[in-house]
């Protein structure tokens, strides 16, 4: 972070080069080495091709775990116990509840609209009495576009809309920039072979779902160099 600028660990503890690559902001604090602060290389790089790319390697084969255009693989069902799942799930709930921002319910969303509508045109509403031009007291207009709906009846409130809390935003914003730094990575350096996971499969705090994420990169992975096979021959 200090240099802005990736390390490449050549030598040295693995635990620490693993450690500083597991630095995930929000979540992991940095490893100072030095004058440096390491944080996870996928801030800047979440495809690190160019390091192999460098060494002049027979084959390169890169895991995108971005992908978006796997719609035929599913992730593979298997049975654990549904406590384990429960208390990894509290556990979560629990760590965004102690963040700062937190959605509101629908409900809440709707008693604040509502008050805010009579304390705005209370007649002891301290903002009329500010200045007696109704027109002083109304926002520009945006511009309309064709087709723009001129009327808000039959709008409604979404229960479920945007993160959840700030743990979800700062990782939702973290995945979109790794996304689009990986793109540019295959388009700028193609690996030999790429084998693509696609990112829906799970999210990002679901470690539970290990077990499947295997079974399905393997699956993937299979597929991927059979096709490599028989292209190449």
């Amino acid at each position: 972070l200090t240099n802005q600028q990736e390390i490449w660990f050549q030598e040295g503890c693995l635990h620490q080069a693993m450690r500083a690559s597991a630095a995930i902001p929000s979540l992991f604090t940095p490893v100072v080495q030095g004058n440096r602060m390491l944080v996870d290389g996928g801030i800047l790089n979440p495809l690190p091709i160019v390091p192999v790319v460098s060494s002049h390697c027979d084959l390169i084969i890169a895991v995108n775990l971005n992908a978006t255009n796997q719609k035929q693989y599913q992730l593979p069902v298997i049975e654990r116990p549904a406590a384990f799942k429960m208390r990894f799930d509290a556990l979560i709930n629990s760590l965004g509840s102690h963040l700062p921002f937190r959605r509101k319910p629908a409900e809440e969303l709707v008693r604040i609209e509502k008050g805010m509508t009579r304390d705005r045109f209370s007649p002891v509403n301290p903002w009329l009495a500010e200045s007696a031009d109704p027109q002083a007291q109304q926002p520009t207009a945006a511009p309309e576009s064709e087709g723009a709906p001129k009327s808000a009846t039959g709008s409604f409130i979404i229960d479920n809309v945007g993160p959840a809390s700030l743990l979800d935003l700062i990782n939702q914003s973290f995945e979109v920039m790794q996304t689009s730094l990986a793109q540019y990575k295959i388009a700028g350096y193609p690996p030999d072979v790429l084998i693509n996971v696609p990112k829906r499969v799970c999210r990002f705090f679901e470690f539970y779902k290990a077990p499947e994420l295997i079974a399905l990169g393997r699956e993937i992975a299979r597929d991927t160099l059979d096709n490599h096979e028989g292209v190449k021959r």
